[in-house]
């Protein structure tokens, strides 16, 4: 097979195109000067737009924040609740043994000023099955870990457990 002269003239295929879209070389265009104006406008902009996504992408984060620590603060004064109740309903048992895990757990959970209240108080004298009620009440201000708290400021969470008791009547 021959090689003719058309052949040779083509460029290769294999040759990338030095050519851009208007027909202008592709070759760098305006000197280092021109490319540090661009980058530094560049520049600019990303700051401008990182602006206009770090607001609201902060106030979500933070009130992600607060919202799942409203949430574990309630779940833990229902586990206290819980755990009070489950104290008061076993034969024997006395308030200052409720309070006394109430207390327990409310300072694992870092809750330093909270209010319990015991349904009946003389749970004691109680026949079995009659119910107890152990409740809690405390202040989201001092629970939360934000400088501020948006949405839960001076809310008052409160949690309670009734359970039947467990033993009959002490003699």
């Amino acid at each position: 097979m021959a090689i003719s002269d058309t052949t040779l003239a083509q460029p290769h295929a294999a040759e990338p195109s030095r050519r851009g879209r208007s027909g202008q070389r592709a070759a760098f265009r305006g000197g280092a000067a021109a490319a540090a104006r661009r980058r530094a406008r560049r520049r600019g902009a990303a700051a401008v737009e990182f602006a206009f996504v770090a607001i609201p992408l902060f106030l979500f984060i933070f009130t992600t924040i607060e919202f799942a620590r409203a949430f574990m603060f309630a779940d833990s004064l229902e586990e206290a609740a819980r755990a009070g109740c489950r104290a008061a309903i076993v034969r024997g048992a006395q308030l200052d043994q409720v309070t006394d895990e109430v207390e327990r757990l409310l300072e694992l959970a870092g809750v330093k000023s909270y209010s319990v209240e015991v349904t009946p108080e003389a749970f004691s004298a109680l026949e079995q099955f009659e119910p107890v009620t152990v409740s809690i009440t405390a202040s989201f201000d001092e629970a939360t870990w934000l400088p501020w708290s948006k949405f839960f400021a001076n809310k008052k969470f409160t949690a309670s457990c009734t359970m039947p008791r467990e033993a009959a009547k002490e003699t």
